[in-house]
């Protein structure tokens, strides 16, 4: 319900539907690419994003569906293992608007976010660019030199250099 009216403003056909309801469309190739914003993008690729996200971008990659994500930028302070999700009430998943959807003494739980694993992720999308983050790439600059030119292809083309370990750690 934030993104549909946002789409239809910039003028883009689109649909609301619930949750469950992507792979059904993937599947019947009603869905060409998948998007979605980005609470948290890593420089791995990995994007943390709301509850439904990881089953959609499973469900696209399945489906050979593209999945990009949305973000103000990408965090390079941050690992996977720095991230610690949030978990809401239970009574947020049995209570809708004052309205029980589950008896009282039934057990529910809720975690608000999905951490997408960068395999799932074909980019993020940036004012700077779309970083892909695709390895163009991988060679000492010499025999005796601990470091490594990665190529990382996006809009604006740009070569990391880090150690050996540093690069290895980026593909794990």
């Amino acid at each position: 319900h934030l993104t549909e009216p946002s789409l239809r403003e910039l003028g883009i056909e689109c649909y609301l539907i619930t949750d469950g309801m992507p792979a059904h469309f993937m599947a019947s190739g009603d869905i060409k690419l998948y998007m979605t914003a980005a609470d948290l993008a890593l420089n791995d690729r990995t994007v943390v994003n709301k509850t439904g996200t990881l089953s959609n971008a499973i469900a696209a990659k399945y489906h050979n569906i593209n999945y990009y994500a949305f973000s103000a930028g990408i965090d390079y302070s941050k690992k996977r293992e720095d991230i610690h999700l949030e978990y809401r009430s239970g009574d947020e998943v049995k209570i809708y608007h004052g309205i029980e959807l589950a008896e009282k003494s039934a057990k529910a739980i809720y975690p608000c976010f999905d951490i997408i694993p960068a395999e799932l992720v074909k980019g993020i999308i940036t004012e700077d660019g779309i970083f892909t983050f695709t390895i163009f790439s991988f060679y000492r600059t010499d025999k005796d030199s601990p470091y490594t030119i990665i190529d990382f292809e996006s809009s604006q083309k740009f070569a990391l250099f880090c150690t050996m370990e540093q690069a290895n750690s980026m593909h794990e």
